[in-house]
């Protein structure tokens, strides 16, 4: 019987197919994008949905345009979840299943309801001033949304790897002069000792760090964004 599962077991194993080889780590213009859609939509609803009883009647977020502006956003951010879902699921190594859990876990904070039991936790100070931001933010459509956090992404990506890929070190400022010697005399224009005020310690000077021996160079950080054309 043992030999019969064993056997079974190994005919099991050679049938399996080798999981296929992991793509690109890296996001795409269209995942970028989708995910300045996907995170301000959770963000704002549940503001809205935690703010609602802290502002008055005039407030953005109490008002008919400003829940049509969050019921807009919402919808379009479920739209374009999948979007995003294909990215993380591609760069986040975690193991099988996280990508449903995370799936559902967007899906609830894009719900109706999401937030409304955090409200105890804010107040109108803090509700007016997230108000006066969605209200700032509304202008700017669904689209404009997308275009403009794909673009910050695609700078700040850009801007690190610009970044020396070893850390920086600090250049020791020079020591101080020594004290003039026993009986010499004072320079012309010399302060005396009760008119020399306290300076402030010289700047260090940052600078690349040279290599050490035997210590291979560090790598820059891989790019957020892929290649065009992928």
């Amino acid at each position: 019987m043992l030999k019969m599962v064993m056997a079974t077991l190994l005919a099991t194993q050679a049938t399996v197919a080798p999981p296929p080889p992991r793509g690109p780590q890296c996001i795409t213009r269209a995942e970028a994008s989708s995910l300045g859609v996907v995170g301000p939509a959770m963000f704002i609803g549940v503001v809205q949905n935690i703010c609602r009883s802290h502002l008055g009647p005039n407030a953005f977020l109490t008002s008919g345009a400003g829940d049509a502006y969050v019921a807009s956003l919402r919808a379009e951010g479920l739209r374009q979840l999948p979007t995003v879902m294909a990215g993380m699921a591609r760069v986040m190594p975690a193991p099988a299943g996280s990508p449903t859990i995370v799936r559902g876990v967007f899906q609830s904070m894009l719900g109706d309801d999401a937030g409304k039991e955090w409200a105890p936790l804010a107040d109108a100070d803090i509700c007016r001033d997230a108000d006066a931001v969605i209200e700032a933010m509304s202008v700017m459509t669904p689209d404009r949304l997308a275009r403009f956090t794909g673009a910050l992404i695609g700078l700040a990506d850009r801007f690190s790897q610009m970044i020396p890929p070893r850390p920086v070190g600090i250049v020791p400022p020079p020591p101080p002069a020594p004290p003039p010697a026993s009986g010499a005399r004072p320079r012309p224009l010399s302060y005396t000792p009760s008119q020399v005020r306290d300076e402030p310690p010289p700047v260090p000077i940052y600078v690349p760090s040279a290599p050490r021996p035997g210590e291979a160079p560090r790598r820059r950080p891989p790019p957020v964004l892929c290649p065009e054309g992928r």
